[in-house]
């Protein structure tokens, strides 16, 4: 099974992570200081790989505004 994982991220890493793009979104929004990523995994429960690189979309939700 194919999940999308979104991070909220400041220059010590990772602050919020989940499966929800409507919490990223409403972190991130109260901490737009940070970067918000989403990454790709497969997998079950505890055995889930990265599937994709990292990516930043932080550039687009910014542009957005």
């Amino acid at each position: 099974m194919r999940h999308l994982f979104y991070e909220v991220r400041d220059q010590y890493g990772s602050q919020w992570g989940g499966e929800s793009v409507t919490d990223a979104l409403k972190f991130w929004e109260n901490n737009s200081e940070m970067s918000l990523w989403v990454s790709e995994w497969e997998g079950e429960g505890e055995n889930l790989w990265q599937t994709t690189k990292g990516i930043d979309l932080t550039p687009l939700l910014k542009a957005r505004a």
